[in-house]
């Protein structure tokens, strides 16, 4: 039982990283992707645009299409900022949580030592 506890720590503690790691380049990926296809729709609005000078009406839509392109570039880089600042707070977490472990430990540790002796010589 204290070889599954022991390797249930270990495990968790070497979890607790790369599950941040995933998240992490996810969310970058997710972000980049979105910036990748607002810049690719804005080119290809302004593109349809030039190849039509004389319409107007196809000139406002590309315009439109530019606008909402921008925002969501702007959208993509506020929620960039706000999954660093999540990252930032569980990593933060972690820490305080592997503190906990540290304290619980130097408690626990002892004990199971102890039990571990009195099984040995008995």
């Amino acid at each position: 039982m204290i070889d599954f506890l022991l390797a249930l720590q270990i495990y968790l503690s070497a979890s607790q990283g790369q599950v941040v790691d995933k998240i992490e380049k996810t969310a970058e990926v997710a972000i980049e992707v979105i910036d990748t296809v607002a810049e690719a729709t804005e080119k290809v609005a302004g593109e349809v645009a030039d190849a039509f000078p004389g319409n107007e009406n196809l000139k406002e839509a590309a315009s439109r299409i530019k606008t909402v392109t921008d925002a969501i570039e702007e959208d993509a880089e506020k929620a960039e900022a706000l999954i660093e600042k999540g990252i930032t707070i569980v990593i933060a977490y972690i820490d305080q949580v592997d503190e906990i472990k540290k304290q619980v430990d130097s408690i626990v540790d002892p004990i199971i030592d102890k039990v571990v002796k009195d099984n040995k010589e008995a």
